[in-house]
């Protein structure tokens, strides 16, 4: 099985250097942090992959998390707190909605993850830190909880299970 895996995602243009793949609404989203390529596209119902987008849209380096959420796709920086959020159309074109600089987050955050209440949650494993908030359809930002809970410090992953 790991040698199938492994032959699919050299077969992708992006090679074996993909560091985030996102499943949205239209299709899957791959993405090579080091270089910024990347690609868009299905799975059949077989299983099959087919390329729908070969340069969905132009990305720079260095997202650390991809997410997608209820109402889109937000994009990361842990080391900046930079971020951009937007959409894929069905033929896996990317639009940009909204964005916001260095600064504009706090920085750190390990693990974003989207909630099945529509609110997106933010972890930072140096600390255990969480955060909540939520991007509504235009992708303006709004904190629901500064404070939503105590975590501890060191998880690698954190996972929605609905």
């Amino acid at each position: 099985f790991y040698t199938e895996i492994q032959s699919f995602f050299t077969t992708l243009p992006l090679g074996p250097g993909l560091t985030h793949i996102v499943n949205t609404p239209n299709g899957v989203f791959f993405y090579n942090g080091t270089t910024g390529a990347s690609v868009f596209g299905e799975f059949d119902i077989d299983g099959n992959y087919e390329q729908t987008n070969s340069n969905p849209g132009s990305f720079s380096t260095g997202w650390s998390q991809i997410v997608n959420t209820n109402n889109g796709v937000l994009f990361y920086k842990a080391s900046t707190g930079a971020w951009a959020f937007g959409r894929f159309d069905i033929s896996g074109t990317y639009s940009q909605l909204n964005s916001g600089g260095t600064g504009s987050f706090f920085t750190g955050w390990s693990q974003i993850i989207s909630l099945p209440t529509g609110g997106v949650f933010f972890y930072r494993t140096s600390d255990g830190r969480g955060y909540v908030g939520s991007f509504n359809s235009a992708g303006n930002y709004s904190d629901i909880n500064s404070n939503p809970g105590t975590f501890a410090a060191g998880y690698s992953r954190v996972l929605s299970t609905r």
